[in-house]
């Protein structure tokens, strides 16, 4: 509903000239915005525990694209709208759609959209958290259940606490400094462990056989 509200919104000669800058230009600020396109790391949580079938491959693949196809959409639409005003622009979404033409005739029922999206944002929050205890589980094998939780619970209200008032300097702050960390955990160890377990897996596999 919000990208087809603002769809007719954006001035599309914004966009123009395409590729204005240098190559290098580019690759730095792709690289820049690496951290915050990490999701599909969580997908490493659920192995063994999904079944697994013939389609399975062609499923993540196919939604992997389609994440991706309407994740540059809404950059198109969002740029065309803000303009050179864009960087400083939060909560894209939710704004992009109020200069929608038809909302003033009808009414801003957009407000429905901002409500869904508002309803996944507590999902998308809690499964980090959700993920992150049980991480911590497996790290220290904790005899009470109820640790791993309260661990989690007490840095991340703790950090919230400490951040609330300074929201843009925490997000400069990571951006500046966290970058090359979180590209690390979320591109870098999951390859690196991938040769791993194919290598130890081989080498089991090998043994077996000699045996």
């Amino acid at each position: 509903v919000t990208i087809l509200l603002s769809l007719s919104a954006g001035d599309y000669t914004n966009l123009l000239p395409l590729f204005s800058k240098t190559p290098r230009a580019l690759l730095g600020a792709s690289f820049k915005s690496l951290l915050w396109y990490g999701d599909p790391v969580f997908l490493l949580y659920f192995l063994g525990h999904v079944k697994r079938d013939n389609t399975l491959t062609k499923k993540l693949t196919l939604s992997f694209i389609a994440y991706s196809f309407i994740t540059i959409v809404v950059f198109v639409i969002f740029y065309s709208i803000f303009s050179s005003i864009a960087e400083r622009q939060y909560y894209a979404i939710l704004k992009m759609s109020k200069y929608s033409i038809t909302l003033s005739n009808i009414g801003r029922y957009d407000y429905i959209a901002s409500l869904l999206l508002s309803a996944i944002s507590v999902y998308q929050t809690a499964l980090p958290l959700m993920l992150a205890t049980i991480a911590l589980n497996d790290c220290f094998s904790f005899k009470n259940k109820f640790v791993s939780p309260i661990i989690v619970f007490v840095v991340t209200i703790t950090l919230t606490l400490l951040t609330q008032n300074y929201f843009f300097p925490s997000i400069a702050f990571v951006q500046k400094y966290l970058t090359y960390f979180f590209i690390a955990m979320t591109y870098i160890l999951p390859l690196l462990l991938l040769l791993i377990l194919n290598r130890r897996k081989n080498l089991w596999f090998l043994k077996e056989q000699k045996f």
